[in-house]
């Protein structure tokens, strides 16, 4: 049922690739490899980041962010949970993947892989 109108350019957000320095998002290093990733549904937009933040600072970061996000961009949030499962099981793949060359990671390994685990069980 998804039309034009429902899609947007994509940028790769996630906590690799942006810096929060008062009050304001930078983002770097955000063009994604494959054209066919480049647009989706203003989801990807929102929840790439936004799955970061609720990870990494709290609920209470994740709503400011939402909050600021949406008087901008208004969109459905109706598959918030499904939407937050999906951007931190890429999260957990990536940083996984950079725990094995780099220990470093691990800790935020075992942060998404807990959240994953709260929200899967919470369904």
């Amino acid at each position: 049922s998804l039309t034009e109108k429902d899609f947007v350019t994509v940028i790769d957000c996630h906590a690799a690739n942006a810096v929060y320095e008062q009050g304001k998002i930078s983002c770097i290093d955000v063009l994604l490899p494959k054209g066919l990733w480049r647009i989706s549904r203003v989801n990807e937009n929102f929840f790439r980041i936004g799955t970061d933040v609720v990870v990494l600072r709290g609920r209470s970061a994740y709503e400011a962010y939402r909050d600021g996000f949406t008087s901008v961009t208004p969109f459905d949030t109706s598959d918030e949970n499904a939407d937050l499962i999906y951007c931190a099981a890429l999260m957990l793949c990536i940083q996984t993947s950079y725990a094995v060359k780099d220990e470093s990671h691990k800790p935020l390994v075992e942060k998404y892989y807990s959240f994953l685990k709260d929200r899967l069980f919470n369904i």
